[in-house]
C-alpha cells in the first residue's frame, strides 16, 4: 500500500514538474513571438516615414554627409564612426536595387532603432514578467518624437541607443543568473559601441559599480585578458 502512495507521489511530482516545463516553454515561445512582432512593426513602421532624400529635419548637414560619404572609404565625422564605415562597405558590396540614400539610412538609424524597442521590451520582461510592461515600454519608446526623428534620419543616436540598451540587457541577465558569460558579452558590446559614438563613455560607471557589487565573479586574470582583446 505504501509503495502504491510512494508510486502516486513519484508520478504526481512529475506530472507537475511537466506541466510546468510546458507552460515556461510557451511562455518563452509567446516571449519570442511578441520580441519578434515588434522588431518587424518598427522596421515597418520606420521603414515607412523615412526622410525623403539627402539631410534631415534634426542636423540635416551632418544626416546628408552620412548618407554620401557612407558609401565611401572617406571618414565620415570624428572620430571615423568605423561602424558606419563597414556597414557602407557591406551596402556596397550588397548592390542591393534601392537607392544609396534609403539604404543607408534603413540601415544605419531604422534598423538600430528596431532592435532598440525589442530590447526595451526584453528588458521590462525580464524585470517585471509581464507582456503587458514590456509591450507599453516598447510603444512609448518607439512612438516618442525623438526617436522617431532619430530613427528615421542618417544618424549614429538610434544604433548607441541600441547598444546601450543590449549591454543593460546582457547586465541584467548577469545579476540575475551570476553567468559570466553575460558580463563578458556586455563588455564585448561595450567595446563595440565605441566604433560608433564616444557618448558610450557615460556607461562605465555602471560597470564599475558592478565590478565592485560581483568581483568574486568578474576579477579574474582570464576576464581581463578577454576583457582588454575586447578592446
Amino acid at each position: 500500500m505504501s509503495g502504491n502512495r510512494s508510486s502516486l507521489g513519484t508520478g504526481g511530482v512529475a506530472s507537475r514538474n511537466a506541466d510546468q516545463a510546458s507552460d515556461e516553454k510557451r511562455a518563452w515561445q509567446l516571449k519570442i513571438v511578441v520580441a519578434g512582432t515588434v522588431l518587424l512593426a518598427s522596421l515597418a513602421y520606420y521603414g515607412t516615414y523615412l526622410f525623403p532624400g539627402l539631410g534631415g529635419e534634426l542636423n540635416a548637414g551632418d544626416s546628408a554627409k552620412f548618407q554620401i560619404l557612407g558609401h565611401t572609404s572617406i571618414l565620415v565625422h570624428g572620430p571615423g564612426y568605423p561602424i558606419i564605415l563597414m556597414l557602407g562597405a557591406v551596402l556596397r558590396a550588397l548592390d542591393l536595387p534601392l537607392q544609396p540614400w534609403w539604404a543607408l539610412t534603413f540601415f544605419m538609424s531604422a534598423v538600430p532603432a528596431s532592435i532598440a524597442n525589442t530590447l526595451a521590451f526584453l528588458i521590462v520582461h525580464r524585470l517585471t514578467r509581464s507582456l503587458l510592461f514590456g509591450l507599453g515600454t516598447a510603444l512609448l519608446l518607439g512612438t516618442a518624437g525623438l526617436m522617431a526623428i532619430q530613427a528615421t534620419e542618417a544618424e549614429v543616436y538610434a544604433l548607441a541607443l541600441a547598444f546601450v540598451l543590449a549591454v543593460t540587457f546582457c547586465l541584467v541577465l548577469f545579476v540575475e543568473t551570476r553567468e559570466e558569460r553575460y558580463f563578458l558579452a556586455a563588455c564585448a558590446l561595450y567595446a563595440l559601441s565605441f566604433g560608433n559614438h564616444l557618448m558610450m563613455i557615460m556607461l562605465v560607471s555602471v560597470f564599475a559599480v558592478i565590478a565592485v557589487i560581483y568581483r568574486r565573479t568578474v576579477l579574474s586574470l582570464r576576464n581581463a585578458a578577454l576583457v582588454a582583446g575586447f578592446v
